[in-house]
C-alpha cells in the first residue's frame, strides 16, 4: 500500500498554501492532482483562503498576514510580466504543434456553442440519445422507473458525498488497498432513495429543492454505510455484485432503509433539526405536534391497558405588563397521555419565548393562561390539560433580608443595554444594602439564545445609595443584551462601581440551567472571597 500523499496532512497544507503562499492550481500540478481535490482538502481542514489577510492576521499573527500580502503581490507581479513577454506570440511558439492544436480543439468546442450547430440537428440527436443511454437513459435496466430529472438534479449532492467517503477512507480501495484515483460508489443507488422519497412524500416530492435537502440528509446519515471506496480496476471487477439489484435489497432490509429514510426526513421537518431565529413576539404557529401513534406504532403497539400523563415545567417564562415590566413565572403544563399528539421540545420552547416582548393588559396572566390553554389543546388534540403559573423564588441564604426591586412600580423601560439609567440618591447608612431581582435576562454572544437569571447585589455605601426603580429599569435594560454570563456580571460590578464608589460591592448571577448546566459568576469589590466558605455555602435558586 502506499503512502499517503502529502495534500492529506493539514500541517503540510498550511505549510504551502499559507506560509509559501502558493495558490491552489500550483500546488495541485505538483502533486499531480486536480486543483479541485486541493480546495476540497483546504475546505476540509478549515484553512481560510490565502487572500483573506484579515482571517490570516486572527488566527495565524500579524506578522504572517504582510507576508501572505508581499508574497502574492511578488506572484502576481510575475504572472503579469509572463503576460506582456507572451503578448503577440503564437500557441505553437508558447507551447508546441501538438499542445497548441489541443488548446485550438478545446477553443473552438467552446466558441461553436451547442451539438446542433456542430453536427446539425439530425446527429446531434442521435449523439444526446447515446448519451442518455449509456448515463441514465430509460433503455439502460438499472434505471427503469427513475425519475431521470431529478436524479441530474441531485447529481452533484452524489458526487460530494463519494468524493467526501474517498476521504474519510483516506483514498484507499476497499478491495485492493490501491491509494490513487479512488471515488466513492453506492451500494444502494441514488435512483431508489429518490424512489422511497416519492413514495413517502409524494406532495413534497414535486419541490426539487425539499427533494435535494432530505437527499442530502439521508447521505450524511448514511454515507459510511452506503458507499464504498474503490478503484476504477476494482469497480469494473465488482460492478455485478454491488450494481445487483438483490445485492441492494438485501442491503435496504438490514438497514431497516425506508424506515431510517422516513426517521430522518421527520426530523428535519421538526424545530429540533433546523436552525432558529428566536422569536419574541407571540406565534403559535411555531407549537409542533408529533403523533403518538406513529411512536408506539414502533413499540409495537400498546395492547395493555395504562394510564398517565406528562408534565412540564418551564422555569423561564416571561412577559411585559401593561407598563413594559417584566414578569417572570415558573409555568407549569401537564396533560394526559392520550392525547393524538405531544409537543416537539425545542417548538414548545421557541413558543414560550415568543411571548418574551408581548404585553399583557392584566398583571394575573389570565389572558396568557387561555392562550397557552387553546393553543395546545388545538393542536396537540389534548381531553385533559392543565396550564398554571407559579411565582419565582429565592431561596439564597445571604438575600434572605435583601429587597426585592421587581416590586417596584414604574413605566418607561428600555430593552437595549443603558449604564446611564442608574440613579443614585445622597445619605449616609452604616449597615449593607442589599437588592435583588428575577427578571435579569440577556441573550448568548454567539447563539442568540435567551439566558434568565437572579441577579443579587450586596453593597456598603460611601456617600451615594442606589435607587431601588433606577437599578430595576437597568436590570431590565440586559433584556437584549448579547453578552456571555461573566461578561453580564461583570459589566455590573464596573457600573455600580463607577456610579456608588462603594466601600464594598457584591454581585451574584445566577444564571438557570442550559444542557443540564447552570454558572454563576460571584464578582466581589472591596474584599477578599473566601473561596472554600463560597463552594460550602452556594445554594440554588429554585428555578435553577
Amino acid at each position: 500500500m502506499k503512502n499517503k500523499p502529502l495534500y492529506m496532512f493539514k500541517e503540510w497544507l498550511v505549510g504551502e498554501y499559507i506560509y509559501k503562499v502558493k495558490p491552489a492550481t500550483q500546488i495541485a500540478k505538483e502533486q499531480n492532482v486536480d486543483a479541485s481535490v486541493i480546495d476540497s482538502h483546504r475546505k476540509i481542514f478549515n484553512i481560510v483562503p490565502n487572500y483573506r489577510y484579515d482571517l490570516i492576521k486572527e488566527i495565524y499573527g500579524e506578522k504572517m498576514a504582510e507576508n501572505c500580502k508581499k508574497l502574492r503581490s511578488i506572484i502576481y507581479q510575475k504572472a503579469n510580466s509572463q503576460k506582456k513577454k507572451n503578448r503577440g506570440k503564437t500557441y505553437e511558439e508558447l507551447h508546441g504543434k501538438e499542445k497548441a492544436k489541443k488548446i485550438k480543439e478545446k477553443i473552438s468546442m467552446k466558441n461553436t456553442g451547442t451539438l446542433e450547430n456542430r453536427f446539425g440537428k439530425e446527429k446531434a440527436k442521435k449523439i444526446k440519445e447515446k448519451i442518455r443511454e449509456s448515463k441514465i437513459g430509460e433503455k439502460n435496466p438499472m434505471y427503469t422507473g427513475f425519475d431521470l430529472k431529478m436524479l441530474s438534479y441531485v447529481g452533484k449532492i452524489t458526487s460530494f458525498f463519494n468524493f467526501e467517503c474517498s476521504i474519510v477512507n483516506n483514498h484507499t480501495c476497499k478491495e485492493c488497498g490501491r491509494t490513487d484515483d479512488v471515488d466513492g460508489h453506492h451500494l444502494i443507488r441514488q435512483g431508489t432513495i429518490l424512489k422511497i422519497l416519492e413514495k413517502s412524500y409524494p406532495k413534497k416530492y414535486k419541490d426539487r429543492r425539499w427533494v435535494a435537502e432530505k437527499f442530502s440528509h439521508v447521505h450524511k446519515e448514511f454515507a459510511t454505510k452506503i458507499i464504498v471506496s474503490l478503484c476504477p480496476v476494482c469497480h469494473n471487477k465488482t460492478r455485478r455484485s454491488y450494481n445487483d439489484v438483490s445485492v441492494e435489497k438485501k442491503l435496504i432490509l438490514s438497514l431497516d432503509f425506508i424506515n431510517e429514510v422516513k426517521k430522518i426526513v421527520e426530523n428535519t421537518e421538526t424545530q429540533l433539526g433546523k436552525k432558529t431565529e428566536y422569536i419574541s413576539q407571540y406565534d403559535n404557529s411555531i407549537l409542533f405536534p408529533v403523533s403518538r401513534k406513529e411512536s408506539r406504532d414502533r413499540l409495537g403497539g400498546m395492547d395493555f391497558k395504562f394510564s398517565g400523563l406528562d408534565i412540564w415545567n418551564a422555569y423561564e417564562f416571561s412577559t411585559l405588563d401593561k407598563n413594559g415590566k417584566p414578569i417572570s413565572r415558573i409555568l407549569q403544563i401537564a396533560y394526559d397521555c392520550f392525547s393524538e399528539s405531544i409537543v416537539e421540545s425545542k417548538s414548545l420552547k421557541l413558543y414560550l419565548n415568543s411571548f418574551n416582548q408581548s404585553s399583557i393588559k392584566n398583571d394575573e396572566l389570565t389572558s396568557i393562561k387561555k392562550t397557552i390553554f387553546t393553543d395546545l389543546t388545538t393542536k396537540l388534540k389534548i381531553n385533559k390539560l392543565i396550564v398554571d403559573f407559579k411565582d419565582v423564588q429565592i431561596n439564597t441564604l445571604w438575600t434572605k433580608e435583601s429587597t426585592c426591586v421587581d416590586s417596584f412600580v414604574t413605566s418607561d423601560f428600555v430593552y437595549e443595554y443603558s449604564p446611564g439609567l442608574l440613579e443614585t440618591t445622597g445619605g449616609s447608612q452604616l449597615d449593607s444594602i442589599k437588592l435583588y431581582s428575577n427578571l435579569l435576562k440577556s441573550n448568548c454572544r454567539h447563539t442568540k439564545q435567551p439566558d434568565w437569571a437572579t441577579v443579587a447585589i450586596a453593597y456598603l455605601p460611601n456617600e451615594k445609595i442606589l435607587d431601588g426603580v433606577s437599578f430595576l429599569k437597568y436590570i431590565v435594560s440586559f433584556r437584549n443584551h448579547n453578552e456571555f454570563h461573566e461578561e453580564c456580571c461583570e459589566r455590573i460590578l464596573k457600573d455600580l462601581i463607577k456610579i456608588l464608589s462603594p466601600r464594598y460591592l457584591r454581585v451574584e448571577c445566577k444564571y438557570t440551567r442550559r444542557g443540564g448546566i447552570d454558572i454563576n459568576p460571584i464578582r466581589c469589590y472591596g474584599e477578599e472571597l473566601d473561596f472554600n466558605k463560597e463552594i460550602r455555602d452556594f445554594t440554588r435558586t429554585i428555578r435553577q
